[in-house]
């Protein structure tokens, strides 16, 4: 597989909801990415598009990973699920800081592993990359008057962002994922983008050579963090979690197409994995039908993209 990096620098706040209106994540997850990219391919190529994204990741040419912190040249992953002994037994404060750290600078994966990495700074480090707010919108309907609601937006710091990373096969999958993006950035990304949110400006990213090279979609021995929301496949799964340590988290939402039902509908829930969850060996993963009797399938991104963390 090839590497392409896309850093995201947001002109606006960025409504990520996890549940509720007030929600302000900073993070995106892959699923939600993909499902933007589908919408965007719809608008430039109709269904075709839709089909032709489809393909190419269920032909694994094309893999993604959550959307993740970045400051300046600074390339932030999940902190990995994995048991560290730190040595600090008594250290409450750093216990603590553990459990809030989301994220870890890439280049401190390895004091994370040894034990060695100091919790507290990382954290205060991460609490630079913005600030959450309640914003109150209006919703407006002709003739009645206008009924305000709170919605969560976060406001990315000087210097934060975020980047994806994209691997793919070819040239021609690589093209048409920069044609997707290039529209998206116009349209932007998460909730309430008819408000004016998540609207970014798009650069090239390149990553650390030690983070390159421990990049994998799929290899066989050794322990293996991801970095994407993810799925394995039904006959791979029982494998897959052998030996693994992770967290679920349950996937819902609405379906974002004005031509699958005359009425706003739900997509299927769908469990996943969590960027962080750590395996002993590799899997593929699904892209998954999430319809629920509408015009047309409905895609839950689900496959992993993952980083080698120990032999």
């Amino acid at each position: 597989m090839n590497y392409k990096v896309f850093k995201l620098q947001f002109n606006t706040g960025v409504h990520i909801g996890n549940g509720k209106l007030t929600d302000s994540e900073s993070a995106i997850m892959a699923d939600t990415i993909f499902s933007a990219l589908c919408q965007e391919a719809a608008a430039l190529y109709g269904e075709d598009g839709i089909r032709r994204l489809a393909s190419y990741v269920e032909a694994d040419q094309l893999r993604l990973s959550d959307a993740m912190p970045v400051h300046g040249e600074e390339y932030y992953i999940p902190r990995p699920m994995m048991r560290i002994d730190s040595g600090q037994t008594g250290d409450s404060r750093q216990k603590k800081a553990f459990k809030k750290l989301d994220y870890i600078r890439a280049g401190s994966l390895k004091a994370y592993l040894d034990g060695a990495l100091d919790a507290n700074r990382e954290l205060e480090i991460l609490r630079q990359m913005g600030s959450d707010r309640i914003q109150t919108m209006a919703c407006i309907d002709e003739g009645k008057t206008a009924v305000p609601y709170p919605v969560g937006v976060f406001y990315f710091g000087k210097g934060w962002g975020l980047y994806i990373i994209l691997a793919y096969t070819d040239d021609d999958v690589l093209r048409f994922a920069e044609e997707l993006m290039e529209s998206l950035k116009w349209s932007g990304i998460g909730g309430k983008r008819s408000a004016g949110l998540g609207k970014f400006s798009l650069y090239p990213g390149r990553l650390p050579d030690s983070f390159l090279s421990g990049l994998k979609t799929r290899a066989e021995a050794g322990q293996y963090m991801t970095l994407s929301v993810s799925m394995a496949a039904e006959d791979e799964l029982k494998e897959a979690v052998a030996s693994a340590q992770y967290s679920v988290i349950r996937r819902s939402g609405f379906v974002a197409s004005a031509e699958y039902a005359d009425t706003l509908v739900r997509k299927k829930d769908f469990y996943m994995f969590r960027a962080g969850a750590t395996f002993g060996k590799t899997f593929g993963g699904v892209l998954q039908d999430v319809s629920s009797g509408g015009n047309h399938p409905v895609y839950r991104y689900g496959k992993p993209l993952f980083l080698e963390v120990g032999k």
